[in-house]
C-alpha cells in the first residue's frame, strides 16, 4: 500500500516509521544550491557538474544515493558537504547489493598504477614475481591476467629487473585460451619454482586497460573529482607566507562505494587536479579503484581525521611538483596497492608565471627583505651573451623563520657550464649550505637555512644556455614533500608509505606502519632529500620495516619501535647519480627499539662519498640477522665515512651484533655500547685480504663498551688487512670490559688450526687490544691471534686476563706457541687489576718461558730455540713444534710421537729423527692422536646415506621432523664444508664431491627436496639455520638427480714441514701415519705457505732478478718501472718489439710435489735458466717477456718445455700480446701469426689499453696507479704482501 504526499513516497510497513522516498538529484549547476536534510535522502540519477560561480551545498546528516556510473565533478565551481561528527553525511551508490571486493591471487606492482606492473602470484603462501625466460606471454595469457585483476585488455609493458629480496616463480607459457577465470586455471603445470630458474632473466610487466571486465557489473558509483576548483590565497606564518585553500570542503563525510565510472572505466574514489578540497573527519571505503587521488595541487594538501580502507587500488596516492602533503590522524588500511603513496614529478617546461605572477630574474631583481613568500625567480644565462655571468642575491623574512629552496626546473645545454651556492646568512663567509654544477635534468634536493637570511650566487659561462626556475618559501621549518603523522597505515596490499623521486623532506611521526605487504611499510626511492621518522611504529611488513633507497640526505630515525619485518628494519642504500644531488649524506638512528627483523636489524651500504653515520641510544634485540651491518665503500673517496656507535643495547640477536667485513674509507668510534647474550658472535670488524680495500683509511677506536654472557665463536674479532704496515689503517680496542662470556669451537670434534675460537681474536697487527679487563672463565682461550705473519706481532699489552701470574695467562692466549705459523701475542706487561683498565698495577714482564717438554704425562710442544734430545718412548704433543733457525731436535731410536689432528711440526733449524731399521718398536713414528668418540655428532640435523663410507654420500638436513635432500643450485664450498663439520669431518677442497653413479639410484628415493640456493656465512654453525630456498620454495626444479654428493675426509695431523734449512736434516727409518693438512676454516694448506719466511733472504737471493715477488723489496714497483720504461723506450723507437703476458694454468694446484721439493733441496741457480730476452719479469705466476719477436717466441718455447717436466702449462687463452715501436701491417701479422704457432689463443691487446704489461691482476688494479704518483709506499706493501705469502 502506496500513500503519495507532493512529489515524496512514502512506504508503509507494520511497526516501522514510514521512509520517504529519495529527492531526484543531477545535472549542471551553475548557482548555488543547497540539499537540505529536510528533503534528504537525495538519488543522483545523472552525473552532477558545478561550473564555476556554482556551489552544491549539502547538510549535516545528508545521505545522496548516486546511480551507478554517475558522480560529482567540479569544475571551477565549489562543493561544500558539512556534516558533524554525529550527522555525518553519506556518499554512496545506488545499488542495493553491492558484494565485497575480491581479493584476486594475483596483482601488479612497482608500476605507476595499479593496472601496470610487474606480475606478482601468490602462490605457497607467499607473492611470487613471474619471470618468463624472457619470452612474452601471448594476447590470451596477458587477458586473463587482467581478467583475473577485474580489468580489460592486457598488453605487454615492460621487462623489471628482479627486486631483490623478492621470491620467484617461473611461468613461461600459460598457454591460456582466454576463457579462464585465472591464471592458475591454465597450464599451470608449466610454472617452476627455486633453483635458480629466473636468475638470468627480469620479471614480466604487462598493462591492463582501466576498466572493469565485462563480467564485471555495473554496481558502483563514480565519485567525487575536482577539477581546478575555486580556491582562495592567504597569508600564514606571520602574514609572510601565501596559501591556496580550497573553497570546497569535506567535513564529516563517508564516500563509499565509489571509483566506477559510466562505461566501467575506473577511477579515485576521490579525485583532485589543482587546489584539492578540505578534507577532515572523511572515510573512503570499498572503492572499485584508488581512495584518495590528488594530481598536481599546487598547494597545501592537508586531510586529517581521516579513514581510508578497503579500496581495491592505492589509499591515498599525490602526484605533485610543490610537495606539502600532510597527513594526519588517518587510518589507511586493506587496500589493495600502497596505502599511501607520494610521486614528485618534474615541470618539463619552464614557467613564466606563477598563479598569474610573473617570475622575476634572479640577476636583475634586487634584495628581498621580509617579503611575502613564495617567491619564484629565474636565474639564466643566453647563448648569444658573449659574456659570462655572475650575480647573487640575498633573501630575508621574518625572524623566528627559515626558508626553504626548491628546484622547479633546471636545464642548460652544456652540463656543469653554470654553479649555483647557497649561503646560510648574508654573505659567502656565512655556512656554505649546498652547492652544484647545473648538469640538464639536474634535480638537487631542496635547500633550507637555519636563520632568516639566505645568500645565493649564480654564475655561467659565456655562449652557453641555462635556465633554473627557483620556488623560496618562508616557514616555521623545511617545507615537506610529505607529513605523516598520528596516523595508522596498515594491512595494504602493497608498500605502507611510498616516495618516489623525494626532492625535499618526508616526516613520519606517531604513526603506525604495520603489515603491509611488498618491498617495505615506508619506502623511499628516488631522489635526494631528508627522510624524518619519529616516535613511530613499524611492524610485520613484508620486506624491509623502512628502506631508503635513494641519491642521498639527511635520514633521521628517533624514537620509534621497529620489529618483526620479515626484511631488515632500517636499510639505506645509497645509488650515485651526478643528476639528483644531495648535499649531505647523515644518517641518525637513536632511541629506537630494533627487534625481530628477520634479516639485519640496521643495514647502510654504498656511502662513497663524505658521510656520517650514528647510532645512538638503540636497543637491538631478538634479531634473526645481525643487528648492525654497515658496507665499506671500495674505492678511495675525498673523504671517508665518519661513524660513531654508542650507548646502544644489543641484546640476544641470533647473529652478529655490529658487522662490518669488509671495512675501509671509515673513520670513528664504537663506543659505551653494552651486548649481553649474543648467540653465535658479537662483534666483526674485519677488512680481510681483498686487494681493493688494502690501500684504504681505517680508523677506528672501540673503547668503553661492555661485553657479557654473550655465546659463540668469539665476542670480539677485529682485524684490518694483515697485509698493511702503514698508519692509514688503525683499529684500537680499550678500556673494554669483557666479562663471564662463553666462547667455544662450533665443532666439538674439531681441532682448530688458525682460526682458534676465543673471547677476543685479532686478525692484524694494525688491531691492538690495549687495556682492557677479560675475566671469561667458561672460555678456553681469552684472545686468540689469527693472521698468519711471523714478521710482526699482535699488541695486546696491559690488559687483565684473569690472572696475576704469567703462567697462567700464556696458557689464556693462543698465538705462535700453539701454531708456527700465526704471529704471537705480546701480552706483557698485564693488568693486575681486575676492575680497572686504567691501572698503574702491571706485571713485572717477567719474559715467561715455557718448558718444551716432556712434564709427567709425557706431553711435549712448542718452540726450540736451542737443542732438545726425545727420549724413547710415547710422547703426546699438545701444540705445534717449532724448531727455530737457532734450534736443534734429536729424536732417539723408539719415539712414537702422538699428535692431535691440526696440530704438526715446522722446521726451520735441524732436525735428526734416525730410526733403527732392526727392528720395528725401534723405528721413530710420527702418528695422529686418536680423538675417540665425535660429540655432538649424533644430534646434527645433517647426515649422508648411500656412501661407500660414512664419510661420503647423498646429503640429507632435518627440517622440522622431516629428513630430506639439498638441491645442488647455488652449492659451494663454504656450505659444503659445514655439513662435513658438523659431522665431524674436514672438507677436502680438491676432493669433496662424490659422481652420482656412485651411489644408489635416486629412483625410490621417498624423501623431499628441502633445501636449495644455500647461502652462508662465516659465522653460521648449522647448515640448516643459513639462508635457503625451502620446501615450499621449490617446485618442478629439483629432482633427485640434482641431490647434493658430498665427500668429507677423516682428521689428521699437521705432518713435518721444513724451511729451506742451512743444515742438514735427517730423517731416516721414520714412520708417518696419517698426516696432512687441510686447515677446515680456511679449506688451505695454512702452514705451507710461510715455511720459507725465517730463510727469505736465501729465497730472494736465488730468485732475483727474474722472480720479483717473492722475497724482494719493491719487486712490483721494480717491474712496473722498467715495463714502463721499456714500453716508453720501444714506442719512441722504430725496432720492432713485442711484448707477452704469460700465464700458467692452474700453476698451485697442478706443480707436481716432487719436482719441487726436488728444487728446494738441490738450491742451485741453474735450476732457474732465464729466458734470454730484454725484459724478463715474474709475479708469482704471472710472467712478462718482451724484446725482438724472434728472441720472444724462442723464450715462450723453452718455458713451455721446462714448466712440463714439472707438471706446469701455460694457458694460452689468458696471454696477451702487445705490438711496439716501426712495425708495419704485415710485420705484425706475420709475428703475431708466428706467437700463435705456440700460443694458439693468445690476443692483441693495444698499447694504448694497456697501461702497465699485467703482471697479475693485483699489479694492473693497484700498483701502477701508485707509481704514476711515485708513491713508493703502498707498492712496498703490496709486495711484502706477496712476499710473505
Amino acid at each position: 500500500m502506496c500513500v503519495c504526499v507532493g512529489s515524496g513516497l512514502f512506504d508503509l510497513v507494520p511497526g516501522v516509521p514510514p521512509r520517504r522516498a529519495d529527492t531526484e538529484v543531477g545535472g549542471v549547476y551553475s548557482s548555488a544550491v543547497h540539499w537540505d536534510r529536510d528533503r534528504g535522502p537525495y538519488l543522483a540519477s545523472s552525473d552532477v557538474l558545478i561550473l564555476a560561480g556554482g556551489s552544491v551545498s549539502i547538510d549535516a546528516g545528508v545521505t545522496v544515493r548516486f546511480v551507478p556510473g554517475t558522480g560529482v565533478t567540479v569544475r571551477g565551481g565549489r562543493l561544500i558537504a558539512a556534516g558533524g561528527s554525529r550527522d555525518r553525511i553519506v556518499l554512496t551508490t545506488a545499488e542495493p547489493s553491492v558484494g565485497p571486493l575480491p581479493h584476486p591471487s594475483l596483482r601488479l606492482v612497482d608500476g605507476p598504477t595499479p593496472w601496470e606492473g610487474r606480475v606478482q602470484i601468490f602462490h605457497r603462501h607467499h607473492w611470487r614475481s613471474v619471470c618468463t625466460n624472457s619470452r612474452n606471454w601471448t594476447e590470451a595469457d596477458r587477458g586473463v591476467a587482467c581478467s583475473q585483476l577485474g580489468f580489460s585488455g592486457g598488453e605487454y609493458a615492460d621487462w623489471y629487473p628482479w627486486l631483490n629480496g623478492t621470491r620467484r616463480l617461473l611461468y613461461p607459457k600459460p598457454d591460456c585460451t582466454g576463457t579462464e577465470r585465472r591464471l592458475q586455471d591454465c597450464n599451470w603445470q608449466y610454472r617452476a619454482m627455486g633453483a635458480g630458474v629466473c636468475d638470468e632473466h627480469a620479471d614480466l610487466a604487462i598493462r591492463c586497460e582501466p576498466v572493469l571486465g565485462a563480467g564485471r557489473p555495473l554496481t558502483h558509483w563514480r565519485g567525487l573529482r575536482f577539477e581546478h576548483a575555486s580556491y582562495v590565497k592567504m597569508l600564514t606564518a606571520g602574514d609572510t607566507l601565501y596559501e591556496k585553500f580550497s573553497n570546497s570542503k569535506l567535513y564529516h563525510v563517508d564516500v563509499l562505494h565509489a571509483g566506477m565510472g559510466p562505461n566501467k572505466e575506473v577511477q579515485a574514489a576521490i579525485e583532485s587536479v589543482g587546489v584539492p578540497p578540505r578534507m577532515y573527519s572523511l572515510t573512503v571505503r570499498d572503492s572499485v579503484s584508488g581512495g584518495i587521488n590528488v594530481t598536481q595541487p599546487d598547494s597545501l594538501v592537508a586531510i586529517n581525521n581521516c579513514t581510508v580502507s578497503d579500496n581495491a587500488g592505492i589509499g591515498m596516492y599525490f602526484n605533485t611538483s610543490t610537495g606539502l602533503v600532510h597527513v594526519h590522524d588517518c587510518d589507511v588500511h586493506g587496500n589493495g596497492a600502497d596505502g599511501l603513496k607520494l610521486v614528485q614529478h618534474e615541470l618539463q617546461i619552464p614557467r613564466r608565471e606563477v598563479d598569474g605572477a610573473p617570475v622575476s630574474d634572479f640577476c636583475s631583481s634586487g634584495t628581498t627583505l621580509e617579503s611575502v613568500y613564495p617567491i619564484f625567480t629565474a636565474a639564466q644565462q643566453y647563448r648569444t651573451s658573449y659574456l659570462s655571468k655572475r650575480c647573487q642575491k640575498t633573501f630575508r623574512c621574518r625572524p623566528g623563520l627559515v626558508m626553504t629552496v626548491n628546484f622547479l626546473y633546471l636545464a642548460n645545454d652544456i652540463d656543469d657550464s653554470a654553479t649555483l651556492s647557497f649561503y646560510d646568512g648574508t654573505a659567502v663567509t656565512s655556512p656554505l649550505l649546498g652547492t652544484f654544477q647545473i648538469r640538464n635534468g639536474t634535480r638537487p634536493q631542496s635547500v633550507v637555512t637555519t636563520r632568516n637570511n639566505l645568500l645565493v650566487t649564480f654564475s655561467a659561462r659565456n655562449e652557453t644556455q641555462t635556465e633554473v626556475l627557483m620556488a623560496i618559501t618562508a616557514g616555521d621549518g623545511k617545507a615537506h614533500d610529505l607529513n605523516v603523522s598520528s596516523s595508522v597505515i596498515a594491512n595494504n596490499n602493497g608498500r605502507g608509505i611510498a616516495i618516489e623521486n623525494i626532492r625535499s623532506l618526508v616526516h613520519i611521526h606517531r604513526t603506525i606502519v604495520a603489515n603491509n605487504s611488498h618491498v617495505a611499510g615506508v619506502h623511499v626511492l628516488g631522489g635526494a632529500g631528508d627522510v624524518n621518522i619519529t616516535r613511530s611504529h613499524i611492524s610485520g611488513n613484508l620486506g624491509d620495516g623502512v628502506n631508503v633507497t635513494y641519491a642521498g640526505g639527511n635520514q633521521n630515525i628517533s624514537w620509534c619501535d621497529i620489529r618483526a619485518n620479515s626484511g631488515r628494519g632500517v636499510s639505506v642504500w645509497f645509488n650515485e647519480t651526478r643528476e639528483r644531488v644531495a648535499f649531505a649524506q647523515e644518517l641518525v638512528l637513536s632511541y629506537s627499539n630494533i627487534s625481530a627483523n628477520l634479516q639485519q636489524g640496521l643495514f647502510v651500504g654504498n656511502y662513497c662519498r663524505s658521510a656520517f653515520v650514528n647510532v645512538s641510544g638503540n636497543v637491538f634485540w631478538n634479531g634473526k640477522g645481525d643487528a648492525v651491518d654497515i658496507w665499506s665503500c671500495w674505492n678511495e673517496t675525498y673523504d671517508p665515512l665518519k661513524l660513531q656507535i654508542g650507548h646502544n643495547r644489543f641484546i640476544a640477536n641470533e647473529k652478529l651484533a655490529i658487522n662490518m667485513a669488509p671495512v675501509a674509507n671509515m673513520v670513528g668510534t664504537i663506543e659505551h655500547n653494552f651486548f649481553f647474550e649474543q648467540r653465535k658472535a658479537t662483534m666483526r670488524i674485519f677488512s680481510g685480504d681483498a686487494p681493493e680495500v688494502e690501500l684504504l683509511p681505517v680508523r677506528l677506536k672501540i673503547s668503553d663498551n661492555y661485553f657479557e654472557r654473550n655465546r659463540g665463536i668469539y665476542v670480539v674479532s677485529i682485524g684490518a688487512s694483515q697485509f698493511v704496515r702503514s698508519s692509514r689503517q688503525n683499529i684500537l680496542f680499550t678500556r673494554n670490559f669483557l666479562l663471564r662470556n662463553t666462547v667455544a669451537e662450533p665443532f666439538p670434534s674439531l681441532n682448530p688450526r688458525n682460526r682458534v675460537s676465543a673471547v677476543v681474536t685479532v686478525s692484524s697487527a694494525s688491531a691492538i687490544v690495549y687495556r682492557n679487563i677479560l675475566q671469561n672463565p667458561g672460555s678456553r682461550y681469552e684472545l686468540g691471534v689469527h693472521f698468519e705473519d711471523q714478521s710482526s706481532n699482535a699488541n695486546a699489552s696491559h690488559n687483565w686476563f684473569g690472572y696475576k701470574r704469567s703462567t697462567d695467562v700464556y696458557d689464556r692466549i693462543f698465538d705462535r706457541k700453539d701454531r708456527y705459523n700465526l704471529a704471537r701475542a705480546d701480552f706483557e706487561p698485564f693488568l693486575l687489576s681486575e676492575n680497572d683498565p686504567d691501572s698503574s698495577l702491571l706485571s713485572l714482564n717477567e719474559q715467561f718461558v715455557p718448558s718444551f717438554g716432556p712434564n709427567e704425562q709425557g706431553e711435549i710442544g712448542g718452540e726450540i730455540d736451542g737443542q732438545v734430545v726425545l727420549p724413547e718412548g710415547t710422547l703426546k704433543v699438545t701444540r705445534d713444534i717449532f724448531v727455530r733457525p737457532t734450534g736443534r731436535l734429536t729424536i732417539a731410536f723408539g719415539v712414537r710421537l702422538l699428535f692431535p689432528h691440526s696440530v704438526g711440526m715446522m722446521v726451520a733449524g735441524h732436525l735428526h729423527a734416525e730410526g733403527s731399521s732392526l727392528a720395528e718398536e725401534k723405528r721413530i713414528t710420527f702418528g695422529l692422536q686418536e680423538r675417540g668418540i665425535r660429540s655432538n655428532v649424533s644430534l646434527a640435523p645433517v647426515r649422508l646415506v648411500g656412501g661407500k663410507t660414512d664419510r661420503e654420500g647423498r646429503l640429507q638436513v632435518l627440517i622440522g621432523n622431516e629428513w630430506g635432500t639439498v638441491c645442488d643450485h647455488g652449492w659451494s664450498r663454504l656450505p659444503a664444508s659445514l655439513a662435513c663439520q658438523q659431522l665431524g669431518w674436514v672438507l677436502n677442497p680438491a676432493d669433496w664431491t662424490v659422481d652420482p653413479h656412485d651411489l644408489p639410484p635416486d629412483d625410490n628415493l621417498d624423501t623431499r627436496v628441502l633445501m636449495s640456493s644455500v647461502q652462508c656465512s662465516p659465522t653460521d654453525t648449522d647448515l640448516t639455520r643459513c639462508q635457503f630456498e625451502g620446501a615450499d620454495d621449490i617446485e618442478n626444479t629439483c629432482s633427485h638427480q640434482r641431490d647434493v654428493t658430498l665427500r668429507c675426509y677423516d682428521v689428521t695431523w699437521a705432518g713435518v714441514r721444513f724451511g729451506v734449512p742451512s743444515k742438514k736434516n735427517i730423517l731416516k727409518n721414520v714412520q708417518m701415519e696419517r698426516a696432512g693438512l687441510v686447515d677446515y676454516s680456511t679449506y688451505t694448506f695454512g702452514p705451507g705457505k710461510v715455511a720459507a719466511t725465517a730463510v727469505s733472504a736465501a729465497i730472494g737471493a736465488q730468485l732475483r732478478p727474474v722472480q720479483l715477488g717473492v722475497a724482494t723489496r719493491n719487486g712490483c714497483e721494480a717491474a712496473v718501472h722498467a715495463t714502463r720504461a721499456y714500453i716508453d723506450e720501444c714506442e719512441a723507437s722504430e725496432n720492432s718489439r713485442v711484448i707477452v703476458k704469460l700465464d700458467i694454468s692452474n700453476a698451485f694446484n697442478t706443480v707436481r710435489r716432487d719436482a719441487m721439493l726436488e728444487a728446494v733441496k738441490t738450491r742451485a741457480p741453474e735450476i732457474y735458466p732465464a729466458p734470454d730476452t730484454e725484459i724478463n719479469t715474474w709475479y708469482l705466476d704471472d710472467g712478462t717477456l718482451a724484446g725482438p719477436p724472434s728472441d720472444v717466441i724462442s723464450s715462450i718455447k723453452q718455458v713451455k718445455a721446462e714448466m712440463s717436466e714439472v707438471g706446469l702449462a701455460i694457458n694460452a687463452g689468458k696471454c696477451e700480446v702487445t705490438f711496439l715501436g716501426g712495425f708495419t701491417d704485415d710485420t705484425k701479422l706475420s709475428a703475431l701469426h708466428m706467437l700463435q704457432s705456440v700460443l694458439p689463443d693468445i690476443r692483441e691487446v693495444p698499447v694504448d689499453e694497456r697501461e702497465v704489461p699485467r703482471l697479475g691482476r693485483y699489479l694492473r688494479r693497484h700498483v701502477q696507479r701508485f707509481v704514476s704518483q711515485g708513491i713508493r709506499g703502498p707498492c712496498e706493501l703490496s709486495c711484502n704482501r706477496r712476499r710473505e705469502a
